[in-house]
């Protein structure tokens, strides 16, 4: 017999010393509400020195809590919450050393007999400075690990939010120019010269292409986004796509600045990658350029650095201040929110360049323009 009594005690034991180390405060309730076993770590959690001070408490009076939950407490089997627990409300409750405001995560559930009938309540409550079993189930989940998540995720819906508007705003302004330019040509309640109907349709073929850009740049996002993007390798020589860019947009850039490109001696520089890709890429760092430069020069040049060719586009616009540098590449990211476009530019060059095993950068600094580079191993 009184082997039996020692293995219950030492059983017993075992279980007050698992409920006292639990990293999670532990409350156990009658069913009258009455609160009968409080654990360490919730003593810890509430800077209550003694269990004496907790124990005979109702949690059906604890003010730290509404109405409303108290309420719940007695109807749901399972209900969790955080809140910003402040201990001047409890006060005529419990002693506390501790003062002012912190956040909780609490855990409520009740706990029934053998029949199904209710016989108590528990609560698990959680700081925001240890790991704990979080949602009953899971261990080792850091509660600010949790908060991090949850602000991250309030951030990406913000950011779908603010991405939305902005582009409802980029598809809307280029479609109410070319609509507003279309309807002046073709309604003939107006004295258009040709002077004009030229400078009209200059427009309108502006904003198409301004829109098709923006369609374009949606799609390759998506397939990126996506992870459906396939770059279709070839051989191709550096130079003449260079070349090709250059020539392209020579009617893009204004008179006042002065283009220029200049490429290494020692004959032709070929890769194998995707050209159409390598080109967008050029093209989109151009783009930039042009948007952000009124005068002074934009140059693209490219030269072998060991084992890759490294490109650069280089202007002398407005330049691009240090503590966005971290930023630049990230999706809907812009440095001037007046200017158009969608924000999708330069992440698409990240990620294409990466797609090609190679790296891209950017030396900058405010109103002393601005060089983007980026690299594409070389063909071996």
């Amino acid at each position: 017999m009184d082997t039996d009594k020692d293995k219950i005690m030492e059983e017993a034991e075992l279980v007050k010393m698992a409920f006292d180390q639990l990293p999670v405060g532990i409350e156990v309730f009658d069913k009258q509400g009455k609160q009968i076993h409080v654990n360490k770590k919730d003593m810890e959690i509430f800077g209550v020195e003694t269990s004496k001070d907790m124990l005979g408490l109702n949690i059906f009076d604890d003010q730290a809590f509404c109405t409303e939950v108290r309420e719940r407490i007695k109807e749901e089997d399972k209900l969790s919450m955080w809140s910003a627990y402040n201990f001047d409300n409890v006060r005529n409750l419990y002693k506390s050393t501790k003062s002012g405001e912190f956040r909780l995560y609490t855990r409520f559930g009740r706990l029934k007999d053998e029949k199904g009938d209710l016989a108590g309540y528990v609560m698990v409550n959680v700081d925001k400075d240890r790991e704990a079993l979080v949602d009953g189930a899971r261990w080792g989940y850091k509660v600010d690990e949790l908060l991090e998540a949850k602000a991250k995720a309030e951030n990406a819906d913000r950011l779908k939010s603010e991405y939305l508007a902005n582009m409802t705003h980029e598809i809307r302004t280029p479609l109410n120019a070319i609509v507003g330019f279309s309807d002046v040509l073709n309604s003939g309640e107006f004295d258009v010269s040709s002077e004009e109907r030229l400078e009209y349709l200059e427009a309108i073929h502006k904003n198409t292409d301004l829109l098709c850009r923006l369609m374009c740049d949606l799609l390759d996002f998506s397939q990126i986004e996506t992870d459906r993007l396939v770059l279709h390798r070839d051989k191709f020589c550096v130079e003449d796509v260079c070349e090709e860019v250059y020539n392209q947009n020579l009617a893009n850039v204004p008179a006042e600045i002065c283009f220029e490109y200049d490429f290494p001696d020692g004959g032709p520089t070929y890769l194998f990658t995707d050209k159409a890709r390598f080109k967008q890429i050029i093209t989109n760092l151009l783009n930039n350029a042009i948007k952000y430069t009124r005068k002074g020069k934009i140059r693209i040049s490219f030269d072998r650095v060991g084992e890759m060719v490294k490109v650069v586009v280089a202007d002398t616009g407005c330049g691009i201040d240090k503590s966005m540098h971290e930023n630049i590449f990230e999706r809907f990211f812009k440095v001037d929110n007046y200017k158009q476009g969608a924000g999708l530019g330069l992440p698409i060059c990240k990620r294409l360049v990466e797609h090609m095993g190679g790296e891209i950068g950017v030396e900058s600094a405010l109103d002393e323009g601005a060089k983007f580079w980026f690299t594409v191993p070389l063909m071996k």
